[in-house]
């Protein structure tokens, strides 16, 4: 993370500059976002032109930028799961902006918040039945308390190893190595992987389901304490090398292929060794106890064991039958995604310190987009559910408030929303103008065959025409011939 944070500033009518500002430090609500990709919208334009929007004037120096996208590198005390995020639009659609617990009837009980803590201080795995009992309340008010104080029980995540400190250096220097690497040269389209998973025999689980009233749960049978297991591995062999080395001869032509192994009892053995020497292939650095940083490990394999559940084998001829029947299925982006994200992985550890990659909804290196206003909640408008309505909405990009035309930038956390893997950064910078023409075009009742009229070709004029066009509809449009 840069230590500066450039920024695009508009002093007055026309006067741009650029200016390195303090990296903000994110309120408890709110992420602290590294910004990739900013949208110019009207706004920018008039403020920049006419010195002024509306009745606004520039009066002093403030940061430009509206519609923005990045992703999260630092969350405030307060930030919830982006999960919890969405639950709350659907409770803003329907019109309740609280976000806070509802009261409850009967009869109040207050806990001492600091006796609470204390207690949970000396015992981290205490329950709150036991807390109960100790300070003569009902399970239901420790419970209460607890939210009230934001503290929440997880189960501890299993991790393959307690990591020492020379085990979270070795790790870091590693990701150091394998990110100038990928600066200097974009090494991930040389990247040969192998790795081994065991399968077992028998992948039923013991699981859930709706029932109606008087209706029995259904059955699965026990399985047997010695469960067979087959050893399935997958190799970047010679005739593989060979093959992409004819396919993509120009481009390897001078580059050599990089080789990535977890440290296997048979990937470092003199065999092994010798091979590689003799296909000269490079290896890549795989520090001890970094199954997080193994592409088959935290990608591959875990959609293959989605396709495993619930299916029982007889012999390995049947499990090798089905794992190929598995990668025969898949398409080349499922292979190529899992090495994709090796760089953002890279990234997180270094942030983190060597420690192992967080498996959090709302942690590091999320891909966000913003909506640009954020209401009160508890304004007419807000409460009616149309609090794009807000009478004081805090709108970014304005005398009043900085942009996001900037290296990092803090936003409230309930309007980041988070990027599906198929949208890009620059395409997430436009989710809000598309959103407008969206929502125009379902006022509308735009559909194929029905002719659509749109007065100005200004950016959400054409946002719109685009919009109009992928339904299927006859547009025209006007605008200024200047």
């Amino acid at each position: 993370m840069a230590t500066d944070n450039l920024s695009v500033v508009l002093k007055g009518k026309e006067e741009i500059c650029l200016e390195n500002r303090e990296v903000p430090e994110p309120l408890p609500n709110e992420v602290l976002i590294s910004i990739h990709a900013v949208g110019i919208c009207g706004s920018d334009l008039h403020m920049i032109k006419d010195g002024k929007i509306g009745e606004l004037l520039v009066t002093n120096s403030f940061v430009l930028g509206h519609e923005a996208s990045g992703t999260v590198i630092k969350a405030g005390s307060k930030v919830k799961h982006l999960k919890s995020v969405k639950v709350w639009f659907w409770k803003f659609k329907a019109g309740n902006f609280d976000i806070d617990d509802e009261p409850r009837s009967g009869r109040p009980i207050e806990v001492d918040c600091e006796q609470l803590k204390q207690i949970i201080d000396q015992d981290r795995n205490v329950s709150t039945r036991t807390i109960a009992l100790e300070l003569d309340v009902c399970q239901k008010t420790i419970v209460n308390a607890l939210k009230r104080i934001n503290v929440t029980f997880k189960f501890n995540r299993w991790v393959p190893h307690e990591l020492t400190a020379e085990d979270k250096r070795k790790r870091k220097a590693a990701c150091l190595v394998l990110l100038r690497d990928q600066r200097k040269e974009k090494i991930l389209d040389r990247i040969l992987t192998c790795d081994e998973k065991w399968v077992y025999y028998n992948n039923t689980s013991r699981k859930g389901w709706w029932s109606a009233p008087g209706e029995s749960a259904g059955s699965v049978a026990r399985r047997a304490l010695i469960n067979k297991k087959c050893n399935i591995q997958q190799y970047a062999v010679i005739k593989v090398c060979n093959s992409i080395r004819e396919k993509r001869r120009n481009e390897f032509r001078r580059k050599v292929f990089l080789f990535h192994q977890d440290n296997a009892g048979p990937h470092v053995n003199t065999r092994t060794d010798w091979t590689l020497y003799k296909l000269e292939w490079d290896l890549i650095q795989h520090p001890p106890y970094s199954t997080d940083m193994s592409p088959l490990d935290f990608y591959l394999f875990s959609h293959l064991q989605l396709h495993l559940d619930g299916s029982i084998f007889n012999s390995n001829e049947e499990v090798i039958n089905d794992v190929h029947l598995f990668l025969g299925s898949r398409t080349s982006q499922l292979f190529t995604e899992g090495i994709e994200k090796l760089p953002e992985r890279w990234q997180t550890i270094v942030d983190m310190n060597g420690d192992y990659y967080p498996q959090y909804l709302c942690s590091f290196r999320d891909r966000i987009c913003i909506e640009p206003a954020v209401p009160c909640r508890r304004c007419e408008f807000c409460l009616g559910g149309r609090y794009n309505l807000c009478l004081i909405n805090k709108y970014d990009n304005t005398p009043i408030g900085d942009g996001s035309m900037c290296r990092y930038f803090c936003y409230d956390a309930d309007f980041c929303h988070k990027l599906p893997d198929n949208v890009t950064l620059d395409e997430g910078a436009l989710m809000e103008p598309l959103s407008v023409a969206v929502h125009a075009c379902r006022r509308a009742s735009v559909t194929a065959g029905k002719s659509i009229l749109i007065c100005g070709a200004g950016p959400i004029g054409l946002v719109n025409f685009l919009t109009c066009k992928a339904m299927g509809a006859p547009i025209y449009i006007t605008g200024k011939n200047k």
